[in-house]
């Protein structure tokens, strides 16, 4: 189930995150609790983790659509952090206590570029992410997931690169 939501979620982000950047602050709000309660919170039940999720989602999404700017600074800080964690578990380092300031740094690095360099930034970065979502959940062997990465990232930015482009020619 959760493999299935990941999946779905990390096609949309993929495709059309710049669009849907309320959703994609909310998925990965949810994905990245979920990630940091699990490993916290790892003597309490997973519907602890779940709940913690749902409510680091649900506001995300509250601030995307109420508070552009405190929004996108918010989201380049989760997906900087979120993207950093993820970058250094492909690495198969061990971060035990310190996944909180590795967190912290990468979301301060993603909220200066995100604030400076908003489109092309969130294109960047959602393609990203809705590429390791997609390469997370599906069922593959170890050897194809770098392939499977590549293919939905450049998929992903040929997208949206192809839909800012033309909306920037429309209003022209």
């Amino acid at each position: 189930m959760l493999s299935t939501l990941k999946l779905l979620a990390g096609a949309a982000i993929t495709l059309f995150g710049r669009k849907l950047y309320w959703f994609t602050i909310a998925a990965v709000g949810f994905f990245a609790a979920l990630e940091l309660t699990s490993r916290f919170f790892m003597d309490q039940n997973a519907w602890v983790a779940i709940v913690l999720a749902l409510i680091a989602g649900a506001i995300g999404a509250f601030l995307a659509v109420t508070m552009q700017k405190i929004a996108i600074g918010l989201a380049g800080f989760l997906l900087g952090g979120f993207l950093l964690l993820q970058i250094l578990n492909a690495f198969d380092l061990q971060l035990s206590n310190w996944s909180w300031l590795i967190f912290i740094g990468g979301g301060l690095l993603g909220m200066a570029l995100l604030s400076a360099l908003f489109e092309w930034t969130l294109i960047v970065l959602t393609a990203i992410i809705g590429s390791i979502l997609i390469t997370q959940s599906a069922l593959l062997p170890q050897i194809s997931r770098p392939l499977v990465f590549s293919l939905a990232l450049l998929l992903g930015l040929g997208v949206q690169i192809y839909m800012r482009v033309t909306e920037k020619r429309k209003t022209a």
